[in-house]
């Protein structure tokens, strides 16, 4: 990216005759080598402690809960979901396998009324608050529909 913004400053400075000619169109492609230092951190996922400390730093925020931030906050760091797919979870797109296991499968092809798409299933296990949560919005769901099935105002 860099390249093509200095390319284009130098391109400018040529057409005004500022420089006689553009050094950016002779230099040959830049190669860095990197070797790594350390072992790489594979950890993705927050410890039980971290998960909740995440959560009730966004229950605290006022500003935050009148936007529903909390409830997307707790979706992504109970599930492992990218934000993506916890905006596009849908309560009726949810299997909870039981309380004790806590597992959603999730079922992104079916989040939209008129999709073509083959189904793809991602597997998460959840916290106890993310199922809680999960199940209340496929109850909520059932009262006032999802997006696409004609319901005024989704």
């Amino acid at each position: 990216m860099t390249r093509i913004v200095v390319r284009g400053v130098l391109d400018l400075a040529t057409e005004h005759d500022a420089i006689p000619a553009d050094p950016v169109r002779s230099a040959g492609p830049i190669s860095v080598r990197t070797t790594r230092s350390g072992t790489r951190d594979t950890e993705r996922a927050f410890t039980p402690r971290q998960r909740d400390a995440v959560v009730a730093f966004a229950d605290a925020d006022m500003k935050a809960r009148r936007r529903d931030l909390p409830d997307l906050v707790a979706t992504l760091a109970g599930t492992g979901s990218r934000i993506a797919g916890a905006c596009a979870l849908r309560g009726s797109s949810v299997h909870l396998a039981g309380p004790s296991a806590r597992e959603i499968a999730n079922y992104p092809g079916h989040a939209r009324a008129s999709t073509t798409q083959d189904v793809s299933m991602c597997r998460h296990t959840v916290s106890e608050r993310a199922a809680e949560m999960l199940t209340l919005g496929r109850q909520q769901e059932g009262d006032r529909g999802s997006p696409g099935d004609g319901v005024p105002g989704h």
